[in-house]
């Protein structure tokens, strides 16, 4: 009986260990990601990431090597705590090349890729503004850690703003709470106005409504009112001249004219919002439900839902699609790369690289293990109870 029982302990012990133990493997990388060999610097043709916060690349080479390095032969990407590219720097070489004093934003991260390895071009095709997806790489481990780790099955993936997207449109924000303009001064600006904790009432005169197009959101970034050019109060207070941003919302206003198109796009949107109502010196409620916006750190993200397809008739389903010519399955080409050095505003996230000594970067047991031991434990109970039960 005691045999037995100790068994079962011992069972026990083995499965608990099993499920807790973490996979090496992590997620499995997509068939596009780029491969990520280390955590920290380390000077030989390898593909590397490095995050601690303000700090420049000379102060985190130094952490993984001991003396700071210049990264001059590495294409580096800066990517902000949003996962948002913000610098691209594709230049290689002494003098032109070194990158002693490029800085990691806060939460955010390097990633450089060795001009000796293949692939690293894949940055000269990304564009600031663009988001990296990151597999099996844990920022809270490596961020200012200490030497560098070999990473097991890590790498990146670069989604471009302007490709397909679940962000519909993507504009850089001038200023945060932006104080009034004159009409002709400015092409392309955008300014965010935060409402807080408590409904704000913004005024012409303290905001940039005079000129400009206005867009209020609720809370969750859905668009509740819409109109442009509310006067000043000094003005003339027979009209509109200020608006009320509900808690937790925020106002988004813009410059727009046929001479001033830096915001085109967003003028389109506007449209879209009021149906193209003939709107002047006031604002109308919206009730266009397809858009949404979120404003975070420098960035006005446009969310647009996708329009359901219709259904198709039987006659229509049964139709064979026709079958596509070699050139076509050929076409798709990866976009042209560009040397150009790229910098811009930002955008917070936390991903995930390790950083100890020797050991690599693991992500959790993959969930059919944990089942399938789960399991197991369950039948050799069973079994033992079973046992027990006919030795009574």
């Amino acid at each position: 009986m005691k045999r037995i029982f100790s068994l079962l302990v011992a069972v026990l012990m083995v499965a608990g260990m099993l499920v807790l133990v973490p996979s090496a493997e992590g997620d499995e990388l997509p068939a596009d990601a780029t491969v990520l060999d280390y955590a920290g610097y380390i000077h030989d043709s390898y593909f590397v990431i490095l995050a601690g916060d303000n700090m420049t690349v000379a102060e985190l080479t130094a952490l993984g090597h001991g003396e700071a390095k210049d990264m001059n032969y590495f294409a580096v990407a800066i990517v902000d705590g949003f996962d948002r590219i913000l610098e691209i720097n594709m230049t290689l070489g002494r003098p032109d090349g070194i990158k002693s004093d490029m800085v990691c934003p806060e939460y955010g991260y390097i990633i450089g890729l060795n001009g000796a390895k293949a692939g690293y071009e894949i940055l000269a095709s990304a564009q600031v503004g663009d988001t990296v997806e990151l597999f099996n790489v844990d920022l809270d481990e490596i961020r200012g850690a200490e030497g560098h780790v070999a990473l097991e099955n890590a790498g990146f993936v670069i989604h471009s703003k302007s490709g397909e997207s679940d962000v519909w449109l993507n504009m850089p924000i001038t200023e945060e709470n932006g104080v009034a303009i004159d009409e002709g001064d400015v092409d392309g600006q955008l300014y965010v106005y935060p409402a807080g904790e408590e409904d704000r009432v913004l005024e012409s005169s303290e905001g940039n409504l005079r000129y400009s197009y206005v867009v209020v959101c609720d809370k969750d970034g859905k668009p509740i009112e819409a109109g442009n050019n509310l006067v000043f109060a000094s003005v003339d207070e027979s009209f509109q001249n200020e608006i009320t941003i509900p808690a937790g919302g925020f106002a988004f206003t813009f410059y727009y004219n046929t001479s001033n198109t830096g915001n085109q796009e967003l003028f389109d949107v506007y449209e879209d919002l009021t149906s193209m109502a003939p709107i002047y010196n006031q604002t109308i409620p919206v009730t266009n439900e397809d858009y949404t916006f979120s404003y975070a750190d420098g960035w006005l993200e446009v969310y647009k839902a996708e329009e359901e397809a219709p259904e198709s008739s039987e006659e229509e389903s049964s139709e064979e699609p026709a079958e596509s010519s070699e050139e076509e399955e050929s076409s798709e080409e990866p976009a042209e790369s560009s040397e150009e050095q790229q910098t811009s505003a930002p955008a917070p996230s936390t991903s995930a690289p390790a950083a100890s000594s020797d050991a690599p970067v693991e992500d959790g047991a993959p969930i059919g293990i944990i089942v399938g031991v789960i399991v197991g434990v369950v039948v050799i109970a069973v079994v033992v109870v079973v046992i027990i039960r006919k030795r009574k």
